[in-house]
């Protein structure tokens, strides 16, 4: 448990605890209000709800329903009135808030970008291209994964990623 009694446990050490072992190992020793100090900033870090994970994505379309079987027949991201919600798979999700003039996500009025967790992402850029999907012509490749990019009928970019390590 992470909160005792208004405090903090770690593994079973109360904090103190841990911080005094850490202290002697390190040949370091700290005082009572170095102690307390780290303790209490390690409490403030803690977040006021945490999140499971990612329950919906929510956007506006000009064509919801048109739009909805697009990405239910390119994707298999199946539509809320088909039966159950789309079920993915676990792995990374990255959260990350961008400035407002980017030009990552293409278009200067595209708000987000979807970034969907690929197998193999050439299989799936070639898949999606002989289906008729416009293509980004662009590749990235980078220490944690290759990325690609392609287009929803609306003009919106959607990032694929294939994770070098998935999760």
């Amino acid at each position: 448990m992470w909160v005792r009694d208004h405090g903090l446990d770690i593994i079973g050490f109360e904090l103190d605890e841990a911080f005094e072992e850490l202290s002697a190992s390190l040949h370091m020793s700290f005082g009572r209000n170095e102690i307390q100090e780290r303790k209490e900033n390690m409490a403030n870090d803690a977040p006021i709800v945490k999140i499971s994970g990612l329950g919906g994505v929510f956007f506006r379309s000009k064509d919801p329903d048109a739009l909805a079987l697009w990405y239910k027949k390119n994707f298999g991201i199946s539509m809320v009135a088909d039966g159950p919600p789309w079920m993915q798979e676990a792995g990374p999700t990255v959260f990350s808030p961008f400035p407002s003039d980017t030009n990552y996500f293409g278009r200067d009025d595209q708000p987000c970008m979807f970034n969907f967790r690929v197998d193999d992402i050439e299989t799936a850029v070639s898949s999606l291209q002989t289906a008729g999907v416009r293509i980004d012509e662009e590749r990235m490749n980078e220490s944690y994964g290759n990325f690609a990019w392609v287009y929803d009928p609306e003009g919106n970019k959607i990032e694929l990623w294939e994770p070098k390590n998935p999760a």
